[in-house]
């Protein structure tokens, strides 16, 4: 049965959780939890939230405590129901946004993964580029290792939306006669 839990985050947190079933079994994975009215609501594999950001969510009880519901909505916050009591002031209730894609917000989980798989390909670029005669083998080993850097560096900005995100702050801070 779904209900609905609303109220402040007062801590997020991780949990290792061993994975049962599927491709993954065996292995463990990290799940979020947020305590929200002393209640320990268990967010997924992924957060969207901050603590002490107000939010309304769907839950429903589940491995022996609140799980937010997935599939519809995804455990999407919910806006709060109507107060019935017009003559009674309550405090104002803030419904979470999902993050947006882009660009990536810096200092999450996401940043780190795009960054590994950012250096897996640089890698391959270069060398290909290497092979292909693009671009000449670096001398030294710093160097090949810098050339890597500055490609994953560049697929980085891609991926994340940074560097549309430069270009548009650049853009913004630029005035006509700026020439």
């Amino acid at each position: 049965m779904t209900e609905q839990i609303s109220g402040v985050i007062d801590s997020i947190f991780t949990k290792e959780v061993q994975i049962k079933r599927g491709p993954k079994a065996g292995s463990t994975s990290t799940v979020y939890h947020a305590m929200i009215q002393g209640h320990d609501v268990n967010l997924g594999f992924q957060c969207a939230f901050q603590e002490g950001e107000s939010v309304t969510l769907n839950v429903e009880q589940k491995y022996g405590g609140y799980q937010v519901v997935q599939g519809n909505g995804s455990g999407t916050p919910v806006a709060p129901a109507p107060a019935s009591n017009a003559g009674q002031a309550s405090a104002p209730t803030k419904v979470s946004a999902a993050k947006p894609a882009f660009p990536t917000i810096k200092n999450t989980k996401d940043v780190s993964i795009i960054r590994q798989n950012s250096m897996t390909h640089a890698s391959r670029i270069v060398r290909d580029m290497v092979d292909l005669g693009v671009v000449a083998a670096p001398p030294t080993e710093a160097e090949y290792v810098e050339k890597v850097i500055e490609v994953a560096y560049s697929i980085a900005d891609f991926s994340t939306g940074w560097r549309e995100q430069k270009m548009a702050d650049a853009m913004a801070g630029y005035t006509e006669g700026d020439e």
